[in-house]
């Protein structure tokens, strides 16, 4: 587990238990399944992923060690983006949003309805499915 500058307890997404189904990433949350389908990877560039968040789900904080962006395709939610100070940021989104990550900014992501969002990562991730 990381500790940044007064924030602890935030994970990297590779450090997450997760389990693998047929080239689908599930992370188990709050009883329920979060899943990851890759959709393009391209030489360790770049990796592109359709991700589901049930309703009432909240994936929790965790960083990368790539940027990230995330752009939502139905439903609604936020990403909370947890600064060094421990103050927060929410971002509310609906279809056509999309939300920037810094390389390593703790995150989390709530589903407010069934949400669907593509998550892009440079370079690619080794959390996403391949």
């Amino acid at each position: 587990m990381c500790n940044m500058d007064g924030v602890s307890n935030i994970v990297r997404l590779e450090e997450l238990e997760k389990e693998l189904s047929d080239g689908t990433v599930i992370w188990r949350v709050n009883g329920q399944e979060v899943r990851v389908w890759n959709l393009w990877n391209h030489h360790k560039r770049v990796a592109v992923a359709r991700v589901n968040i049930p309703p009432g789900a909240i994936f929790p904080i965790h960083t990368h060690d790539q940027v990230e962006s995330l752009t939502c395709f139905d439903g609604e939610g936020k990403v909370i983006i947890r600064h060094n100070d421990g103050s927060q940021t929410e971002h509310f989104i609906s279809i056509g949003d999309v939300v920037k990550l810094a390389q390593g900014e703790p995150h989390s992501v709530e589903a407010i309805t069934d949400l669907w969002l593509i998550g892009i990562t440079v370079p690619s991730s080794p959390a996403f499915p391949e």
